[in-house]
């Protein structure tokens, strides 16, 4: 995908197909897909439209791509929320999700992620976004790295982690539904990659592959504090209301 279809050239051959160009289809086979189109669109996205991603063992369902603007959401005072999942080899991830209560829906609205940074470069990466005085929920394996971004002007904090924390907060993040802004293509290919691990006969568990985890598990941090109706409002992200 990343050689072919990503970058494509005018020297490469690339052809999708769907299920459309297929004449030797029946009428049963058809109604397969349109019943998929109808209760399942996310997996006629991938199998019926021809759509990059995995339809099966997806940890999250309920996300989509929409355009928003977060500006008159903060000025609401939707609450904002912020987590960071450190990494070197593996990328570090942030990101920025904006929590309407109500209606049981996240809109990721910012992300930042590269391999092989240093604190320094986190830290300025992050300032770089306005985002100073508001709380990121950080990975608590690392309170080195938290303390030193901390001396560096972010406002990191560590999660709290108990037993099962992870399906936990799967579970947590499960009961919204993510709204991504477009700009947020890293977390979306994330998101719609992050399955649950499959044992040696090829049934799902209960525990998630590790690839594609970061965005995911940089947002469950994020959300870890967060209770409905007793969480603190920040919405001073001065970048977006352009303080």
């Amino acid at each position: 995908k990343k050689r072919f279809f990503d970058n494509p050239s005018p020297h490469v051959f690339t052809l999708t197909t769907t299920y459309r160009q297929n004449e030797w289809l029946s009428e049963e086979d058809q109604a397969i897909f349109e019943d998929m189109r109808l209760h399942n669109p996310r997996r006629y996205a991938i199998e019926g439209n021809g759509e990059w991603g995995i339809s099966e063992g997806l940890i999250f369902d309920r996300v989509k791509v929409q355009d928003f603007d977060p500006r008159p959401m903060i000025k609401q005072r939707f609450p904002a929320v912020y987590g960071m999942d450190f990494g070197f080899t593996d990328p570090t991830a942030f990101i920025g999700a904006l929590v309407d209560v109500k209606n049981s829906r996240l809109y990721v609205f910012t992300e930042w992620s590269d391999t092989g940074v240093t604190n320094a470069e986190i830290a300025d990466a992050i300032r770089q976004k306005g985002i100073t005085h508001e709380k990121i929920y950080c990975d608590s394996a690392e309170p080195k790295s938290i303390a030193e971004l901390r001396r560096l002007g972010l406002n990191t904090v560590s999660v709290t982690k108990g037993a099962d924390s992870v399906r936990y907060g799967i579970q947590k993040l499960q009961g919204y539904e993510i709204i991504v802004h477009p700009d947020c293509a890293d977390f979306w290919h994330s998101v719609t990659n992050y399955t649950w691990k499959k044992d040696r006969n090829g049934q799902t568990t209960d525990e998630p592959e590790h690839e594609f985890s970061h965005f995911p598990d940089a947002l469950r941090y994020a959300m870890s504090d967060f209770r409905t109706g007793g969480f603190k409002i920040d919405a001073s992200n001065r970048a977006y209301l352009g303080l």
